[in-house]
């Protein structure tokens, strides 16, 4: 299995901001905010998540309970109460102050009623029950991973300062001499952190096809670690778990595409950790090499989709296609025409099938922590 990779001239760069520009004024407001718990996305009714002085409200059902939460309102009080092993939180309409587990705390936006609908803080109340957040400024997803090994500890509220005793001064006595112990300190690190914009080299275990795979298919794919213990502190054996979030068979002149979403990884201890991060080629136009041997992205541009797309028989490339919003079924012959020249198009009337072992990269758009106890 051959993956290649489409560089784009600088006409396609320029049809990149057109085309963004003109899809923005088309909507006429920001897209709207996915929110994805444990790899599962969460579908809501006619009221949508929405960002409110920068932190993201959503109703007051739905994510919490699919975190296994149980939710409970109070009407004559206005107060939510959301419990999860052991973990209680309180919030109150328009209050700023919130009860966690017997303390209170303070909350940057207060939860509302917007058209009969009460919003409450997502990240305040998922951290709160043990959860771990993730946010996709490029994508606007929000990832929510509900193990409480991310358990994220908050601030606490300082008391109020007290005024100043005055104190009349003890007699000055001179003190012994002070033994000062030069030895430096020793800092001991519990983590290791690969930094965004890595590139991860992933084998696909699981096979698929724009004939037979459908939206909402699983897959798995596994480190490639070149036959190395480790790469870039990931132990051999790592898994990452993903989403089929596009298919499109091939018809007639245009090729079959697949789009993948990344949700999860797991390591071999059986540690899960989120991951920020989508499909990448892995080819030398795309990836340079630090000294170490590790991966790192040479496109600064993140905000194109990543497809593989069809070319010839038993071969399949990673397109770059010049949007960032969902795909649709009637764009993809204009976006491709965008992304390769008439010579590639003409050998792409085929469907993808990507087999088993084929090689593909995962572009950290985060800094991925890597607990040390998992070495």
């Amino acid at each position: 299995m051959i993956v290649k990779t489409i560089a784009t001239t600088a006409f396609v760069i320029a049809s990149i901001a057109a085309f963004a520009q003109g899809d923005q004024l088309l909507r006429g407001d920001r897209e709207p905010i996915r929110v994805v718990v444990d790899g599962q996305r969460v579908h809501f009714g006619d009221m949508q998540p929405r960002e409110i002085n920068g932190r993201v409200m959503v109703p007051l059902r739905g994510v919490f309970e699919k975190m296994g939460a149980q939710v409970e309102w109070d009407g004559p009080s206005q107060t939510v109460t959301a419990t999860k092993e052991g973990s209680k939180v309180q919030i109150t309409i328009g209050q700023v102050l919130a009860g966690v587990n017997g303390d209170t705390l303070r909350l940057d936006v207060p939860a509302k009623l917007i058209d009969g609908v009460t919003m409450v803080p997502l990240r305040f109340i998922t951290e709160a029950l043990g959860g771990y957040v993730g946010w996709d400024q490029v994508g606007r997803e929000v990832d929510i991973t509900s193990s409480r090994d991310y358990h994220i500890p908050h601030k606490e509220v300082p008391p109020p300062t007290a005024p100043p005793v005055v104190v009349t001064p003890p007699p000055v006595v001179t003190p012994p001499p002070t033994v000062i112990d030069r030895r430096p300190l020793r800092i001991v690190k519990t983590y290791d952190e690969i930094k965004a914009d890595s590139v991860i080299p992933l084998v696909l275990e699981t096979r698929l096809s724009s004939r037979d795979s459908k939206p909402g298919d699983s897959f798995t794919a596994r480190l490639d670690t070149r036959g190395d213990h480790r790469y870039m502190n990931l132990p051999a054996g790592t898994q990452v778990y993903g989403t089929v979030t596009y298919v499109k068979r091939q018809h007639r002149r245009t090729p079959g595409v697949i789009e993948l979403r990344f949700d999860h990884m797991m390591l071999p201890s059986g540690r899960s950790l989120p991951i920020n991060g989508r499909l990448y080629p892995l080819d030398d136009t795309s990836v340079t090499r630090s000294r170490d041997g590790d991966l790192i992205a040479s496109n600064e541009q993140r905000n194109n989709t990543m497809v593989f797309v069809a070319y010839d028989n038993h071969q399949s490339w990673i397109v770059s296609l010049p949007t960032r919003r969902p795909l649709r079924d009637s764009e993809i012959p204009n976006l491709l025409a965008q992304s390769l020249d008439a010579g590639q198009r003409s050998r792409l009337a085929h469907d993808v099938d990507l087999r088993e072992g084929t090689p593909m990269g995962l572009r950290l758009y985060a800094s991925l922590v890597i607990p040390r106890d998992d070495r």
